[in-house]
């Protein structure tokens, strides 16, 4: 049994009352039919654009997510470099950015990079 809107339909059984539909009644029937499924299918538009959209934003949501713990896990990443190179001793960090020349040599002892004509280690007393 086909769907027919209500306004349509009392339409109709007005029209009938005498029991025939005149060619007028007819064009004005139809032409209330093809505007309700112009209406129908601009709703159907209307929401195929919406789902649409909706998924679109929650793609979205979903790349600024994960940008957004990517540029955290960097700044964890960073913070974490940070605090290790503050609690690493003063002579390793020395030994890592000091200029390897032939002016300076490595206490054995203690690392503590010194001037190559030490006689001994300032740090630890080593001798050389």
């Amino acid at each position: 049994m086909a769907y027919y809107p209500e306004d349509l339909t009392d339409l109709l059984q007005d029209f009938l009352k005498d029991s025939k539909i005149s060619q007028e009644e007819k064009e004005v029937l139809l032409k209330k039919a093809r505007m309700k499924q112009m209406q129908f299918e601009m709703q159907q538009m209307q929401q195929e654009q919406m789902q649409q959209m909706q998924q679109e934003q929650e793609q979205m949501q979903f790349l600024l997510q994960q940008r957004l713990d990517d540029i955290q896990a960097m700044k964890n990443e960073y913070r974490e470099n940070a605090m290790h190179q503050q609690q690493m001793p003063q002579q390793q960090l020395v030994q890592q950015y000091a200029p390897k020349s032939e002016a300076t040599k490595q206490c054995p002892a203690c690392g503590e990079i010194l001037d190559a004509n030490a006689g001994f280690c300032a740090e630890c007393g080593h001798l050389f």
